[in-house]
């Protein structure tokens, strides 16, 4: 991968592109499954090879622009799945996994309220009703000649739902800009 030059770092995934350009094999993030052990690592590089290659399913699916659902446990796949979001233009939509009927309710709450028709899931097999899901481990990493779209830094690229609400589905919108801060 090729750095962007400093000045057209306007993203957080093209300040993925320059890590992995300039230190692709240094540690990008640690995850702890309980807290102290089950240690998975993903470098820049790994990182942002396996984003690239799910960004591409995501556009071959027609998802630029579009909300995303983002049903991976807490781990390495949620942020390979949040950084495909950002890489196809795609808005991510972090819900917590489909496991009982009360989580299964509100994604599919989720799903109808932003229109989301694809999920990027952690776990191989998993199906959501009406819900084509994708899952990162299994994707090739897309033809080095693959383009993805340039983003605008103020489009929608989050969208945050509250925790919980009697009255349905409440959701933040968030754009790459209120991310850089």
């Amino acid at each position: 991968i090729t750095p962007p030059p400093a000045d057209h770092i306007q993203t957080t995934h093209d300040l993925l592109d320059k890590k992995a350009g300039l230190v692709p094999d240094k540690l990008a993030y640690r995850f702890l499954a309980d807290g102290e052990t089950g240690e998975q690592l993903l470098t820049y590089g790994d990182l942002a090879a396996r984003a690239r290659a799910t960004a591409s399913a995501l556009l071959d699916k027609g998802c630029g622009g579009h909300p995303v659902l983002l049903t991976c446990p807490p781990g390495l796949d949620f942020i390979i799945g949040l950084f495909a979001c950002w890489f196809a233009g795609a808005i991510a939509v972090p819900v917590y996994p489909p496991r009982g009927s009360r989580h299964k309710k509100r994604l599919l709450s989720v799903s109808s309220d932003c229109g989301a028709t694809i999920a990027i899931t952690g776990m191989e097999g998993e199906t959501i009703p009406g819900i084509t899901a994708l899952f990162p481990a299994s994707l090739p990493a897309p033809a080095e000649s693959r383009a993805f779209p340039s983003v605008d830094p103020d489009a929608p690229c989050l969208l945050q739902y509250t925790s919980g609400s009697p009255a349905g589905p409440k959701g933040v919108m968030l754009s790459q800009a209120n991310l850089r801060g």
